[in-house]
């Protein structure tokens, strides 16, 4: 198993400190090489995380002697002399990217995307993982993963835990419902946020449901929508595994038509990845290589097909009324007229780039 911990002394410089730890076995002949991920499921381009990292130490988690190591790219590390050692990386972590792909910290909140912050050893992602948080007392956690013990997620391997986005906060709210069997959590961080949640609630079962029967199941045991309301003008949603992150706002505008239609359109758009990208993931992404592009020709259908069911299992299951399933496909269909891209370039070529 690989361990992480994760905790923070000053939230004002945005900087959290990370340790891992990775059992090295006797028999190793290769340096322990430890890679950072250097794009994210989600965006599937080079986003380079390597940059936020400072203060890497290497040492042996039994005695504290410190091992020396060599940085061999711009996010990969070799540690030689590791064979047969309990292994401790320590390093700090600038959390200051507000949008649905990046991470935070300030007074009021821990909010990561792992990926962007977690190294893990070459050889072992496979293996079991466990991230344990040092949070205040009064703090709540929302993940998608299992909490087995307080502020301790567990991950049957990197891939499921660089796939968990997290919230810690003490203001963060909570509320639930059930769709075929299945629990799905609304999360909400921002104090502005004035939420009508009985409508809210009624709204995201309503299409939760419709997504249910068209597929005749559901490819996870729960889900969790993770939102961050914000003070001004925002948009963005990303789909993980059993989770998504939308960072909209202003928050202190949702509940009005405008804001609320963006919050149901981009809410059915990212549960609709659980299927489509999620569980039918392009073979080119079978496994994720962190540490270089993941070309695949078909993004196009990743993302089309799932904008277009968006809006149309909305109006299925009567969150949008007729006219206003047809003024957005009019938007769309303007945009796409309006727009000579697909002149220039076709649209598996556009997924290349």
């Amino acid at each position: 198993m690989t361990y992480y911990h994760i905790s923070f002394e000053n939230p004002l410089t945005f900087y959290l400190q990370v340790q891992l730890m990775v059992e090295v076995p006797a028999e190793a002949t290769a340096p322990l090489a430890l890679q950072l991920p250097a794009w994210r499921p989600g965006r599937y381009e080079l986003q380079n995380f390597a940059q936020k990292i400072q203060r890497v130490e290497v040492s042996d988690a039994e005695t504290d002697e410190p091992l020396p190591y060599r940085k061999t790219t711009k996010d990969r590390w070799e540690v030689p002399g590791a064979a047969g050692r309990s292994v401790r990386v320590r390093y700090n972590f600038y959390a200051h990217q507000m949008d649905a792909g990046g991470s935070w910290l300030d007074a009021t909140q821990l909010y990561l995307n792992p990926v962007q912050a977690l190294m893990y050893a070459e050889g072992q992602q496979d293996a079991p993982c466990q991230l344990t948080l040092d949070l205040p007392a009064d703090w709540r956690l929302a993940c998608g993963l299992p909490q087995n013990l307080p502020n301790t997620l567990q991950a049957n391997n990197f891939d499921q835990l660089a796939d968990a986005p997290l919230i810690a906060s003490p203001t963060i709210q909570h509320q639930q419902y059930e769709a075929g069997g299945v629990p799905f959590h609304v999360w909400a961080q921002g104090e502005e946020a004035l939420l009508n949640w009985p409508k809210l609630l009624a709204d995201f079962k309503a299409f939760s449901e419709e997504q249910l029967n068209l597929f005749g199941g559901f490819p996870v045991a729960d889900y969790h929508f993770l939102n961050q309301f914000l003070p001004y003008k925002h948009y963005h949603g990303v789909e993980h595994h059993n989770s998504t992150v939308i960072t909209l706002g202003p928050a202190e505008l949702l509940m009005h038509e405008a804001l609320y239609k963006e919050l149901l359109g981009v809410s059915c758009h990212e549960l609709f990845h659980t299927w489509n990208i999620k569980a039918i993931r392009p073979a080119e992404m079978q496994p994720y290589d962190y540490a270089r592009e993941n070309y695949f020709r078909t993004c196009y259908i990743a993302e089309g097909i799932t904008t277009y069911y968006g809006e149309y299992l909305l109006a299925r299951s009567h969150v949008r009324t007729p006219a206003q399933y047809f003024e957005e496909l009019n938007t769309v269909l303007r945009k796409h007229y309006d727009d000579a891209g697909g002149q220039n370039l076709s649209l598996a070529d556009a997924s290349m780039d």
